[in-house]
C-alpha cells in the first residue's frame, strides 16, 4: 500500500501542542539537573555525600517521569533522539566523575568546583530539554493552510494512509489525538490501527493509570517510509 499524500495532508497531522513541548523538555532537563546536583553534592563531600541519597534521588526520577507520561499527550518529533543524546552525554560524565568518589578515593572539592561540575553534568540534559521545548511543530511542505477536506475518508485503505500521515510530525501520539486527525467512526478507526500494527507499519503501546489504560501509537521504521513521500520536498 503506497498512500497517496495530497496537499490536505496538514490537516490529518498529530501536533505536539505547546504544553507537550514544555513538559518533554522541563523533564528533560530537570533529570540533568538532578544528576548534576548529585554530582555537586558528592563532589563538595567525598564519600560522605554517597551515604542516604540513594531513595531520596529515585524518587524524584520516578516522580519527573510519572509527570511527564502524565502531561503528555504527542510527543513532539525528533525529541526523542535529542532525549537521548543529551542525557547519554550527562549520563557519561555523571558515572565518570561518581565513580572517581566512590571508588577511588578523590578529596572533596571546594564549593565553586562542586558547583561547576554538577552544571557541567546536568548541561547537556538541560540543553536538550531547551531545543525539545523550542522546537516548533512541523507540518507536510505540499500542505495548503486553506485546502481543508469536508468529508471523512471511508475505504479501509484511506483511513490507513491517514494514521499514517498524522503520525508523520510526532514520535508518539495517544490514541485519541490520532483519531481526532482521521474522522472516521471508532470501530473502523480500530480496525485499521489493528491492521497497520499488524503489518508492522505502526506500534501500539498501553500504559495504565490506575484502571484506565492509555494507548499509545507511533510510526515504526516500515511505516516512516512509507510516509516519506509526504515529508520530503518535490
Amino acid at each position: 500500500m503506497a498512500p497517496e499524500h495530497r496537499s490536505d495532508d496538514a490537516d490529518h497531522q498529530c501536533h505536539a501542542s505547546a504544553r507537550d513541548r514544555m513538559v518533554y523538555g522541563w523533564s528533560v532537563a530537570l533529570l540533568g539537573c538532578v544528576a548534576g546536583a548529585v554530582v555537586a553534592l558528592v563532589a563538595g563531600q567525598g564519600d560522605a555525600g554517597l551515604s542516604g541519597i540513594g531513595i531520596p534521588i529515585a524518587t524524584v526520577l520516578v516522580a519527573v517521569s510519572w509527570w511527564r507520561e502524565l502531561g503528555i499527550r504527542a510527543t513532539p518529533r525528533h525529541a526523542r533522539r535529542t532525549d537521548l543524546i543529551g542525557s547519554l552525554l550527562s549520563c557519561v560524565l555523571w558515572v565518570a566523575i561518581w565513580t572517581q568518589f566512590a571508588f577511588f578515593d578523590a578529596t572533596a572539592l571546594s564549593p565553586v568546583l562542586s558547583a561547576a561540575l554538577g552544571a557541567l553534568v546536568a548541561a547537556p540534559a538541560a540543553t536538550a530539554g531547551w531545543l525539545i521545548r523550542r522546537a516548533q511543530p512541523s507540518t507536510a511542505p505540499h500542505s495548503r493552510a486553506g485546502d481543508r477536506p469536508t468529508a471523512a475518508p471511508q475505504a479501509a485503505d484511506q483511513v490507513r494512509d491517514r494514521i499514517i500521515t498524522a503520525l508523520t510530525t510526532v514520535d508518539e501520539a495517544e490514541r485519541e489525538v490520532v483519531h481526532r486527525a482521521v474522522p472516521v467512526g471508532t470501530a473502523m478507526f480500530d480496525d485499521q490501527v489493528a491492521a497497520l500494527e499488524s503489518a508492522g507499519d505502526i506500534r501500539v503501546r498501553q500504559w495504565w493509570i490506575r484502571a484506565h489504560p492509555r494507548t499509545w501509537l507511533r510510526l515504526t521504521a516500515r511505516g516512516r517510509a512509507k510516509a516519506e513521500p509526504a515529508v520530503t520536498p518535490g
